[in-house]
């Protein structure tokens, strides 16, 4: 399938996160996976991007989320599953500039060049950036906006 003829189709994927991505996208390889990781939806709204780059963009937000979001709730004493989605959005919520920064470094770091992150719940946005180097997408109801501008 090429760029073009699915930048404006939705994709819906189902995580089968393993430990080769963690490796691929410089997060630790021995940080442990939550089982929640497994269940975790990515939707591609817009891309302008090859699919292995996207592949591996969407790995390490997957992984950022994991540090910042799953881990720190995973030994909640709240265990019903409601209040624990509530309390991993609140926790989401105060993280999402270390969630963005982290995509930032480790996209950086795999890709090569100077890339821009934007991770949300509830934003706008209108970006020039350069050929084959944008995608937005989805994880878990976030937005995740990655593009290459510049250097």
């Amino acid at each position: 399938m090429s760029n073009s003829s699915h930048s404006q189709a939705l994709r819906t994927q189902r995580s089968s996160h393993e430990r080769t991505s963690s490796q691929s996208s410089g997060l630790n390889p021995e940080a442990e996976l939550d089982p929640r990781v497994s269940t975790l939806s990515h939707v591609a709204l817009y891309t302008d991007i090859p699919d292995a780059t996207l592949q591996s963009i969407m790995n390490i937000a997957v992984d950022a989320y994991n540090k910042f979001v799953l881990v720190p709730t995973r030994n909640t004493w709240r265990k019903e599953e409601g209040s624990r989605k509530e309390l991993e959005r609140e926790v989401e919520r105060t993280a999402l500039r270390d969630i963005a920064q982290a995509i930032k470094l480790n996209v950086e770091s795999a890709l090569g060049g100077t890339w821009h992150v934007v991770y949300g719940r509830s934003f706008a946005t209108y970006v020039t950036h350069q050929r084959q180097c944008f995608c937005h997408f989805q994880l878990d109801g976030a937005n995740v906006v990655v593009w290459r501008h510049g250097g």
